[in-house]
């Protein structure tokens, strides 16, 4: 049965596995087309879900809290000295990983150690070199890599204008942070990935790469809908060696690329306001997208961008 859910509490769990496995081989055969379709069956307490058995939750289960998977893994965090990165960091040290950390600003006081071991390095993460000795410092002090986050980015107010105006060294350097830092720590990582059988990656875009803007940072939304198309170029090219790498495009978010909005309450609420949601978002939002996208709970979910702006870009 097509788009249903089908359960009878007298229907053994083998029967039905044979009874998806016969619909299966038949859409092989051509005997039967292949449908966008989802097939549950509910069978005392088990369901076979797309081929795969699992027992199905009871009610206090589903009511906690999901723990994610990161048991003896290691990450690299670009762009750790603050904001995003930092608390995305934080939440892996405290979920247990070794970290490596990487920023052109000095170790945060703020990293929450948690059982992960933490290493910094401070560092130009657009100089090949500094991204060698990054991956190479994961290598040796803790034997693998398994995720990379590249949150690295610039957002110069008042210097990114219209690409008819700005100054093209302004571009440049933009372009180098934003994105030439992505492409040197995924071509260096992915080695070490492959080595071990896998890994992900999580790179940070930006909702203004969805659209244009009369009052536009052009250099900064072009970089990051460039970050958008390196991700999925990335999900492609390396699907077949078990690397998952996907986007994620914040809105606004209190942090300190926002420092203008610090202690000015009228302008925050005026934003606020055009968020359905209806508040700002916090560094712990996209953290917590990212701690999903870099788990096994989404080893299936790779080159998609996940929004995560509180309904904002939703409005059109």
């Amino acid at each position: 049965m097509v788009g249903a859910t089908v359960a009878h509490e007298n229907v053994n769990i083998i029967d039905a596995e044979a009874i998806l496995c016969s619909r299966l081989r038949h859409v092989e055969q051509g005997c039967i087309p292949l449908l966008p379709f989802d097939i549950v069956l509910r069978i005392n307490h088990f369901t076979v879900h797309r081929g795969i058995r699992r027992t199905m939750p009871t009610k206090k289960r589903r009511d906690e809290k999901v723990a994610l998977n990161f048991s003896g893994r290691v990450a690299l965090v670009a762009g750790a000295g603050g904001g995003i990165g930092l608390n995305i960091a934080g939440d892996l040290l405290a979920a247990g990983l070794d970290v490596v950390l990487a920023d052109c600003k000095p170790e945060s006081p703020d990293i929450d150690r948690g059982p992960g071991s933490a290493c910094f390095l401070q560092g130009d993460l657009t100089d090949e070199k500094f991204v060698i000795e990054l991956v190479e410092t994961a290598r040796k002090r803790f034997g693998r890599l398994d995720y990379l986050v590249n949150t690295t980015g610039v957002l110069w107010f008042d210097q990114d204008t219209s690409f008819a105006t700005i100054d093209l060294d302004l571009w440049d350097r933009v372009f180098e942070i934003n994105l030439k830092s992505f492409v040197l720590t995924a071509r260096h990582a992915i080695p070490l990935m492959v080595e071990q059988g896998g890994g992900a990656m999580v790179h940070f875009a930006s909702i203004d790469a969805l659209r244009g803007d009369l009052n536009p940072q052009d250099a900064y939304a072009i970089s990051k809908a460039a970050v958008i198309r390196f991700s999925k170029s990335v999900a492609v090219q390396y699907a077949d060696r078990r690397i998952r790498s996907n986007v994620i495009l914040p809105g606004p978010v209190l942090s300190p690329m926002q420092a203008r909005w610090e202690g000015k309450t009228k302008m925050q609420q005026d934003v606020a306001r055009m968020i359905p949601l209806g508040r700002l978002g916090d560094t712990q939002d996209p953290a917590n997208a990212c701690m999903f996208l870099l788990s096994d709970e989404a080893l299936w979910i790779t080159g998609i961008d996940l929004t995560v702006d509180g309904g904002l870009s939703a409005r059109g």
